[in-house]
């Protein structure tokens, strides 16, 4: 089941499942994203690119930063409000701000902050 649908600048077409981990199309092929290539989880509900080329997923299990091949996950341990994140998105500023279900989390120059 798709949970999510990003298309970045590039035209790539981005699709979070509910278990099937993180899926790439590219040129009529499709690549596929897991737990065993670093994701934190196979359930991808939201997705996002940065002006920087980022590709961020939100998983139930934290925010994962998809950059150069790999992943980086950030957590509350990290500093979000919540692990299970919903949403993606940023404002014209730069900010990165990301729903979870335990608040709001913004991220600036790779700090981390929540609005409650």
């Amino acid at each position: 089941m798709i949970k999510s649908i990003y298309e970045d600048q590039h035209g790539n077409t981005w699709i979070g499942t509910d278990g099937g981990g993180l899926n790439l199309l590219h040129d009529g092929k499709v690549s596929v994203y897991t737990t065993r290539d670093g994701l934190s989880s196979n359930v991808v509900l939201a997705l996002f690119s940065d002006g920087a080329e980022n590709l961020w997923a939100g998983t139930p299990e934290g925010l994962n930063r998809f950059s150069h091949g790999k992943f980086t996950i950030y957590t509350a341990a990290d500093g979000l409000a919540n692990n299970d994140v919903r949403s993606i998105c940023a404002d014209h500023q730069g900010n990165l701000w990301v729903g979870t279900r335990g608040g709001l989390t913004r991220i600036h120059d790779w700090s981390l902050s929540n609005l409650h």
